[in-house]
Protein backbone atom coordinates (compact mmCIF):
# COMPACT_ATOMS: atom_id res chain seq x y z
CA UNK A 1 0.00 0.00 0.00
CA UNK A 2 1.23 3.52 -0.52
CA UNK A 3 0.83 7.08 1.33
CA UNK A 4 -2.19 8.54 0.44
CA UNK A 5 -1.99 11.59 -1.46
CA UNK A 6 -2.53 13.77 1.38
CA UNK A 7 0.22 12.45 3.39
CA UNK A 8 2.81 12.61 0.31
CA UNK A 9 1.94 16.27 -0.23
CA UNK A 10 2.22 17.44 3.22
CA UNK A 11 5.66 16.41 3.24
CA UNK A 12 6.70 17.72 -0.31
CA UNK A 13 5.49 21.18 0.68
CA UNK A 14 6.95 20.80 4.43
CA UNK A 15 10.66 20.13 2.61
CA UNK A 16 10.08 23.12 0.07
CA UNK A 17 9.60 25.16 2.86
CA UNK A 18 12.36 24.10 4.91
CA UNK A 19 15.16 23.60 2.34
CA UNK A 20 15.74 27.42 1.62
CA UNK A 21 16.15 27.68 5.32
CA UNK A 22 18.97 25.24 5.16
CA UNK A 23 21.14 27.51 4.17
CA UNK A 24 21.12 29.80 7.27
CA UNK A 25 21.55 27.01 8.99
CA UNK A 26 24.60 26.60 11.77
CA UNK A 27 25.92 24.00 13.20
CA UNK A 28 29.18 23.18 15.56
CA UNK A 29 32.29 21.76 14.03
CA UNK A 30 33.46 19.85 16.56
CA UNK A 31 31.98 17.46 19.45
CA UNK A 32 33.83 19.06 22.52
CA UNK A 33 31.47 20.46 24.89
CA UNK A 34 32.49 23.43 27.15
CA UNK A 35 31.34 26.21 29.81
CA UNK A 36 34.11 28.86 29.93
CA UNK A 37 34.05 32.25 32.73
CA UNK A 38 36.39 34.78 31.75
CA UNK A 39 38.44 34.27 35.21
CA UNK A 40 39.17 32.28 37.75
CA UNK A 41 39.28 34.16 40.78
CA UNK A 42 38.56 38.43 41.09
CA UNK A 43 39.26 41.01 43.64
CA UNK A 44 36.66 43.98 43.38
CA UNK A 45 36.17 46.72 46.43
CA UNK A 46 32.53 47.30 47.94
CA UNK A 47 30.96 49.34 45.76
CA UNK A 48 32.83 48.14 42.11
CA UNK A 49 31.21 46.37 39.74
CA UNK A 50 33.05 43.26 36.96
CA UNK A 51 31.44 42.66 34.09
CA UNK A 52 32.12 38.98 32.74
CA UNK A 53 30.59 36.35 30.35
CA UNK A 54 29.65 32.84 31.27
CA UNK A 55 29.85 31.12 27.61
CA UNK A 56 28.59 27.39 26.09
CA UNK A 57 29.90 25.81 23.09
CA UNK A 58 29.38 22.42 21.78
CA UNK A 59 26.25 20.79 19.56
CA UNK A 60 23.55 20.47 21.70
CA UNK A 61 24.06 23.45 24.11
CA UNK A 62 21.85 26.48 24.33
CA UNK A 63 23.30 30.05 25.91
CA UNK A 64 19.76 30.09 27.46
CA UNK A 65 19.98 27.24 29.18
CA UNK A 66 22.81 28.30 31.50
CA UNK A 67 21.93 29.33 35.13
CA UNK A 68 24.27 31.58 37.22
CA UNK A 69 24.14 32.15 40.94
CA UNK A 70 26.12 33.22 44.15
CA UNK A 71 26.87 30.90 46.54
CA UNK A 72 26.15 33.21 49.57
CA UNK A 73 22.68 34.43 47.70
CA UNK A 74 23.18 38.02 47.57
CA UNK A 75 25.08 38.97 50.39
CA UNK A 76 28.27 39.76 49.29
CA UNK A 77 27.64 40.62 45.77
CA UNK A 78 24.39 41.05 43.29
CA UNK A 79 24.01 39.39 40.01
CA UNK A 80 22.22 40.95 36.86
CA UNK A 81 21.78 39.59 33.42
CA UNK A 82 23.04 41.90 30.75
CA UNK A 83 22.38 39.01 27.80
CA UNK A 84 23.74 36.95 25.62
CA UNK A 85 25.72 34.91 27.75
CA UNK A 86 26.82 38.40 29.85
CA UNK A 87 26.59 39.11 33.43
CA UNK A 88 27.20 41.93 36.43
CA UNK A 89 28.59 41.33 39.75
CA UNK A 90 28.08 44.45 41.93
CA UNK A 91 29.47 43.80 45.02
CA UNK A 92 27.89 44.62 47.97
CA UNK A 93 30.28 44.44 51.18
CA UNK A 94 33.07 42.94 51.97
CA UNK A 95 33.43 38.58 52.13
CA UNK A 96 34.11 35.54 50.02
CA UNK A 97 31.64 33.81 47.66
CA UNK A 98 32.17 31.99 44.39
CA UNK A 99 29.79 33.15 41.45
CA UNK A 100 28.96 29.48 39.66
CA UNK A 101 27.66 28.82 36.05
CA UNK A 102 25.78 25.67 35.95
CA UNK A 103 24.29 23.78 32.56
CA UNK A 104 23.18 20.13 32.55
CA UNK A 105 24.80 19.57 35.56
CA UNK A 106 28.10 20.85 34.79
CA UNK A 107 29.42 23.86 36.74
CA UNK A 108 32.43 26.10 36.59
CA UNK A 109 32.81 29.18 39.11
CA UNK A 110 34.91 32.44 39.64
CA UNK A 111 35.78 33.11 43.51
CA UNK A 112 34.75 36.94 43.92
CA UNK A 113 37.12 38.05 47.00
CA UNK A 114 34.94 41.78 47.86
CA UNK A 115 37.50 43.95 50.74
CA UNK A 116 38.05 47.65 51.32
CA UNK A 117 41.09 49.05 49.61
CA UNK A 118 41.44 46.25 47.05
CA UNK A 119 43.13 46.51 44.19
CA UNK A 120 40.24 45.04 41.24
CA UNK A 121 40.98 42.48 38.95
CA UNK A 122 41.48 39.11 38.10
CA UNK A 123 44.11 36.32 37.85
CA UNK A 124 44.96 34.80 34.41
CA UNK A 125 43.46 32.08 32.76
CA UNK A 126 39.94 30.82 32.63
CA UNK A 127 37.51 29.24 34.25
CA UNK A 128 36.45 26.51 32.07
CA UNK A 129 34.55 23.12 32.66
CA UNK A 130 33.94 20.09 30.23
CA UNK A 131 30.50 19.23 29.72
CA UNK A 132 30.07 15.57 29.13
CA UNK A 133 28.69 13.96 26.39
CA UNK A 134 24.77 14.18 26.38
CA UNK A 135 21.99 11.34 25.80
CA UNK A 136 20.17 15.09 24.11
CA UNK A 137 20.72 17.57 21.36
CA UNK A 138 18.17 20.70 21.03
CA UNK A 139 16.67 21.85 17.94
CA UNK A 140 19.82 22.53 15.49
CA UNK A 141 21.02 21.56 12.50
CA UNK A 142 24.04 18.47 12.66
CA UNK A 143 26.21 17.13 10.86
CA UNK A 144 26.25 13.16 11.58
CA UNK A 145 30.06 11.81 12.29
CA UNK A 146 30.92 15.15 13.17
CA UNK A 147 28.49 16.71 15.73
CA UNK A 148 26.57 13.70 16.63
CA UNK A 149 27.67 9.94 16.04
CA UNK A 150 25.77 7.84 13.57
CA UNK A 151 23.30 5.77 14.88
CA UNK A 152 19.32 5.55 15.83
CA UNK A 153 17.76 9.12 17.72
CA UNK A 154 14.06 9.43 19.04
CA UNK A 155 12.38 13.41 18.65
CA UNK A 156 10.83 14.93 21.05
CA UNK A 157 8.24 17.84 19.97
CA UNK A 158 8.71 20.60 22.37
CA UNK A 159 6.19 22.88 21.07
CA UNK A 160 2.52 23.43 20.75
CA UNK A 161 3.30 23.85 16.79
CA UNK A 162 4.11 20.17 14.76
CA UNK A 163 7.84 19.30 14.98
CA UNK A 164 9.67 18.87 11.48
CA UNK A 165 12.99 17.23 10.87
CA UNK A 166 15.01 16.76 7.46
CA UNK A 167 17.97 14.30 6.51
CA UNK A 168 20.13 15.25 3.87
CA UNK A 169 23.30 14.07 1.77
CA UNK A 170 24.93 17.52 1.76
CA UNK A 171 24.27 21.17 3.51
CA UNK A 172 24.18 22.46 -0.03
CA UNK A 173 20.21 23.35 0.28
CA UNK A 174 18.70 21.91 -2.60
CA UNK A 175 15.69 19.92 -2.72
CA UNK A 176 17.81 16.80 -4.41
CA UNK A 177 19.60 16.89 -1.46
CA UNK A 178 16.57 15.83 0.20
CA UNK A 179 16.64 12.02 1.83
CA UNK A 180 13.69 11.95 3.92
CA UNK A 181 11.54 14.52 6.42
CA UNK A 182 7.98 14.63 8.12
CA UNK A 183 6.38 17.12 10.16
CA UNK A 184 5.39 15.07 13.16
CA UNK A 185 3.42 15.24 16.44
CA UNK A 186 4.29 13.62 19.89
CA UNK A 187 7.84 12.32 18.86
CA UNK A 188 9.36 10.19 15.51
CA UNK A 189 12.45 7.87 15.34
CA UNK A 190 14.57 8.54 12.74
CA UNK A 191 18.21 6.79 11.82
CA UNK A 192 20.93 8.56 10.02
CA UNK A 193 24.64 8.04 8.83
CA UNK A 194 27.79 9.27 8.65
CA UNK A 195 27.75 12.15 5.87
CA UNK A 196 24.59 12.97 6.66
CA UNK A 197 22.77 16.17 7.79
CA UNK A 198 20.06 16.09 10.56
CA UNK A 199 18.19 19.11 10.66
CA UNK A 200 15.25 19.53 13.32
CA UNK A 201 12.92 21.95 14.22
CA UNK A 202 10.88 22.10 17.05
CA UNK A 203 12.02 18.91 18.86
CA UNK A 204 14.89 17.47 20.98
CA UNK A 205 16.77 14.69 19.72
CA UNK A 206 17.62 11.75 22.26
CA UNK A 207 19.97 8.94 21.48
CA UNK A 208 17.86 5.93 21.22
CA UNK A 209 18.92 4.21 24.19
CA UNK A 210 18.07 7.44 26.35
CA UNK A 211 14.68 8.43 25.63
CA UNK A 212 12.26 9.66 27.86
CA UNK A 213 9.89 6.88 29.11
CA UNK A 214 6.97 6.55 27.52
CA UNK A 215 3.96 7.80 29.31
CA UNK A 216 1.12 5.07 29.14
CA UNK A 217 -0.85 5.91 32.41
CA UNK A 218 -4.41 7.17 29.87
CA UNK A 219 -3.79 3.51 28.59
CA UNK A 220 -3.68 4.66 24.93
CA UNK A 221 -0.41 5.78 22.50
CA UNK A 222 -1.63 8.47 20.83
CA UNK A 223 0.47 10.49 17.67
CA UNK A 224 4.29 9.67 17.31
CA UNK A 225 6.31 6.91 16.37
CA UNK A 226 6.81 3.70 18.12
CA UNK A 227 9.22 0.38 18.22
CA UNK A 228 6.81 -2.95 17.80
CA UNK A 229 8.38 -5.06 20.36
CA UNK A 230 9.94 -2.17 22.63
CA UNK A 231 7.74 0.44 23.06
CA UNK A 232 4.51 -1.54 22.33
CA UNK A 233 4.23 -4.96 22.54
CA UNK A 234 3.32 -7.15 19.08
CA UNK A 235 -0.26 -8.10 18.77
CA UNK A 236 -3.36 -6.84 17.66
CA UNK A 237 -4.77 -3.53 18.51
CA UNK A 238 -7.95 -1.44 18.53
CA UNK A 239 -7.43 2.08 16.77
CA UNK A 240 -9.28 5.39 16.81
CA UNK A 241 -9.28 8.45 15.26
CA UNK A 242 -8.46 11.56 17.07
CA UNK A 243 -9.73 13.62 14.34
CA UNK A 244 -13.06 14.51 12.88
CA UNK A 245 -11.71 14.22 9.31
CA UNK A 246 -9.51 10.89 9.66
CA UNK A 247 -6.45 9.36 11.28
CA UNK A 248 -3.43 8.04 9.60
CA UNK A 249 -1.70 4.93 10.69
CA UNK A 250 1.60 3.68 9.14
CA UNK A 251 3.85 0.46 9.31
CA UNK A 252 7.62 0.23 8.24
CA UNK A 253 10.78 -2.34 8.68
CA UNK A 254 13.12 0.14 10.47
CA UNK A 255 12.97 4.42 10.80
CA UNK A 256 14.57 5.62 7.74
CA UNK A 257 11.31 6.71 6.61
CA UNK A 258 12.30 5.98 3.26
CA UNK A 259 9.25 4.98 1.06
CA UNK A 260 10.76 1.71 0.30
CA UNK A 261 10.33 0.67 4.06
CA UNK A 262 6.62 1.00 4.34
CA UNK A 263 4.82 -2.23 4.93
CA UNK A 264 1.54 -0.97 5.14
CA UNK A 265 -0.72 2.33 6.25
CA UNK A 266 -4.31 3.08 5.56
CA UNK A 267 -6.46 6.15 7.04
CA UNK A 268 -8.62 5.87 10.59
CA UNK A 269 -11.81 7.15 9.78
CA UNK A 270 -14.06 4.83 12.88
CA UNK A 271 -12.55 2.88 15.50
CA UNK A 272 -10.73 -0.62 13.88
CA UNK A 273 -8.62 -3.56 14.37
CA UNK A 274 -4.60 -3.31 13.94
CA UNK A 275 -2.23 -6.63 13.91
CA UNK A 276 1.43 -5.28 14.45
CA UNK A 277 4.15 -7.58 14.61
CA UNK A 278 7.67 -7.25 16.36
CA UNK A 279 10.77 -5.45 14.59
CA UNK A 280 8.27 -2.92 12.97
CA UNK A 281 7.68 0.89 13.63
CA UNK A 282 4.58 2.29 14.23
CA UNK A 283 3.65 5.79 13.04
CA UNK A 284 0.14 7.60 14.24
CA UNK A 285 -1.21 10.82 13.18
CA UNK A 286 -4.49 12.00 14.31
CA UNK A 287 -4.99 8.56 15.84
CA UNK A 288 -4.24 6.87 18.80
CA UNK A 289 -4.15 2.99 19.78
CA UNK A 290 -5.46 1.34 22.68
CA UNK A 291 -3.40 -0.45 25.23
CA UNK A 292 -3.93 -4.04 26.48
Amino acid sequence: MKKRNSELIATFLSALLFAASWSMSAFAQTTERTLTLDTKSYSMAPGNIYDFKAVVAGPGLSQSDVKVSDSRNGSVVKLSSMGNGKYRITALKEGTTYVVAEINGTHASIQVNVKKGVKQGGVAGRSVAVIPADASYASGMYKVGTDIPAGEYVLVQTDSLSAYFQVSSSSDGKFESIISNDNFNGRSIVTVSDGQYLNVTRAKIYSIDKAPALDKSSGYLTDGMYRVGIDIPAGEYKIFPTDSISGYYELASNSSHQFASIIGNGTVSNEQYLTIENGQYLKLSRAKIALK
